[in-house]
């Protein structure tokens, strides 16, 4: 299959949205593209062995990706389109990533605007930070008037999983930090 044949422009379209593993729904915002047709293109694209789903036992939060046939079929439409505005060349796919565990933080209600936050913080800072602080953060940025119950649950579900980690300092005081797998994850969510 090349990229001037068997495809349609909608499938080349979504084709040259991925520039790393994605979502459904990401792929939904950056190509305007119908829902209905979004999956349909997906199930498709996924039978000829040029998308394939890193996560397919989940239900929510599902990630496709493209295979070696896809990338080289992503990298001749990009040299042959002439595109009204720049797509990125390259395809990113970091190796080690707990990819349910990624579609589990793209399906959820904020929290990858948590992370985001949660990531910014703690490059500023010496790598930790304290829920207080995450929740000022999140006021200052105006992301949405978040409860601070709420912001203190996605830190306990984030430890939980193994996101981030608790650092005791002093008696009462509690600062987290991202873990290995924390900040592989952050990356990839802000690329």
């Amino acid at each position: 299959m090349t990229a001037k044949g068997l495809l349609l422009d909608r499938e080349k379209k979504l084709i040259l949205c991925f520039y790393k593993p994605i979502s459904p729904s990401e792929l939904i915002k950056s190509s305007g593209i119908n829902n209905n047709f979004v999956n349909c293109a997906l199930r498709n694209l996924s039978r000829e062995n040029i998308v394939k789903c890193f996560n397919p036992g989940s239900k929510t939060g599902r990630i496709y990706g493209l295979t070696s046939k896809g990338k080289n079929l992503r990298k001749e439409l990009v040299k042959s389109a002439d595109l009204p505005e720049p797509v990125n060349d390259d395809y990113i796919e970091p190796s080690n990533i707990d990819w349910k565990l990624y579609g589990w933080i793209t399906a959820g209600k904020g929290k990858r605007e948590y992370l985001r936050i949660m990531n910014d913080y703690s490059k500023i800072r010496d790598g930790t930070f304290k829920a207080s602080q995450i929740f000022t953060r999140f006021r200052y940025q105006g992301i949405k008037s978040t409860p601070r119950t709420e912001v203190y649950r996605a830190i306990k579900q984030f430890i939980k999983r193994g996101i981030l980690s608790r650092i005791a300092v002093g008696k009462r005081n509690v600062r987290f930090k991202f873990t290995k797998k924390g900040l592989l994850i952050s990356e990839i969510l802000s690329a």
